[in-house]
């Protein structure tokens, strides 16, 4: 159960995050249908679904540095806007240049947003409640996306492309308008402090081995979102439900709890233990294509994305001076946009070419090592977290 004191403290941000994220998570689903029937190649639609995640990638970390010098909320407040600018583009595009264009810039308003609030969250809560505040705020986060990918094509359904951007509109702007303009701030910025130098901060291990656990488990969310139906459906089964309803109620469990069991298990257990987990996961795709098999990779998933974000994102709030949270945590989620990428577009590759069960194995061996990695490198730390 999240303490009530915390909800009070953070309920502006957290229901701007859920309907913000709606917004977003509108049009992935919905993307790939319209621009499909209307005789665009896949390929292209490829280019406009990675075009926003280009923009968030490129601008992620320049936005943290912008923020830790002229304000957090100045920059996500400037995100807000331009992702709505962006959003009402969609109404008036009439070529591909026009809509990549419209993307990209939804992509750098949500870096703005995204990057400032989350460092946000860390700095208006007491060090001790840090763990639980973000993962009340990412549980809204992921409430809002599961909220978007259910709604989207029944939206589309019911009535065009056009009424799916309206409902973006009006939960962007609703985003804008909770967004809080005051919060009490627990850990303050020191003034007259320079901040560090970039690379100074993503070379510090804590946050480059952080980012990097971030980049394999989202291409491995990705791998499994993409190309596990396609195996699925290639092989006569289509209970589908089975995984996202196990999935979907698997995440939200694990965002609530994140903070509790790293009352019982250290928080690097806890990454090391999420890592095997998740290697093991991507073995389920080539053992067994059964529903039974649907089951098992709904719960493994869950469990890496439900505890990923908020644990590490946590281990780098504690280990950077408040100057630098805004760089290092928009380095730390460009992971999220980067492990997408690749693990859509690059192991789309090694799918065409050699098949889904290799595909698969190669993801196992790839997060397999980095766990050996983490493994390693954590025998030599000393304890780097409070419980």
């Amino acid at each position: 159960m999240f303490n009530k004191e915390i909800y009070k403290q953070n309920y502006k941000i957290i229901s701007t995050n859920l309907v913000f994220w709606f917004g977003v998570y509108l049009f992935l689903p919905v993307l790939p249908l319209f621009y499909g029937q209307s005789g665009m190649s896949s390929q292209k639609i490829g280019y406009i679904i990675g075009s926003y995640s280009l923009g968030a990638i490129l601008f992620r970390a320049l936005a943290g540095k912008i923020a830790d010098r002229y304000g957090y909320k100045l920059i996500a407040t400037l995100g807000l806007i331009l992702s709505l600018s962006a959003i009402f583009g969609y109404f008036y595009v009439g070529s591909l240049l026009a809509i990549l264009l419209f993307r990209f810039l939804h992509g750098v308003g949500s870096a703005g947003y995204s990057s400032s609030a989350i460092a946000m969250v860390t700095l208006t809560n007491k060090s001790d409640n840090v763990k639980e505040a973000i993962s009340l705020y990412t549980l809204f986060s992921m409430i809002g996306i599961a909220f978007a990918m259910s709604a989207a094509t029944f939206i589309y359904n019911a009535g065009n492309y056009h009424l799916v951007i309206t409902f973006a509109l009006l939960t962007t702007a609703t985003a804008l308008i909770l967004f809080p303009r005051k919060m009490d701030i627990f850990l303050q910025r020191e003034r007259n402090v320079k901040s560090t130098g970039f690379l100074k901060i993503i070379s510090n291990p804590f946050i480059f081995i952080s980012t990097l656990n971030q980049f394999t488990i989202y291409l491995c969310y990705s791998s499994i979102m993409t190309f596990l139906p396609l195996l699925m459906y290639s092989q006569g089964v289509k209970n589908l439900f089975v995984f996202y309803f196990t999935y979907s109620a698997t995440v939200v469990s694990m965002r609530f709890f994140a903070a509790q069991l790293c009352r019982f298990i250290e928080v690097k257990q806890l990454i090391l233990y999420i890592l095997l987990i998740f290697a093991c996961t991507m073995l389920v795709p080539i053992l067994s294509k059964t529903v039974l098999g649907l089951f098992f990779i709904g719960i493994g998933v869950g469990i890496a994305v439900g505890l990923g974000l908020p644990l590490l994102t946590s281990v780098i709030s504690v280990n950077t001076r408040p100057v630098d949270r805004g760089v290092a945590l928009g380095f730390f989620t460009t992971a999220i946009d980067l492990g997408m990428g690749v693990g859509s577009i690059g192991m789309g590759w090694v799918t065409e070419y050699f098949g889904y069960n290799k595909m698969f194995f190669v993801v196992f061996l790839f997060i397999f090592m980095n766990f050996l990695f983490y493994l390693f490198w954590i025998r030599k730390q000393k304890p780097f977290y409070r419980r």
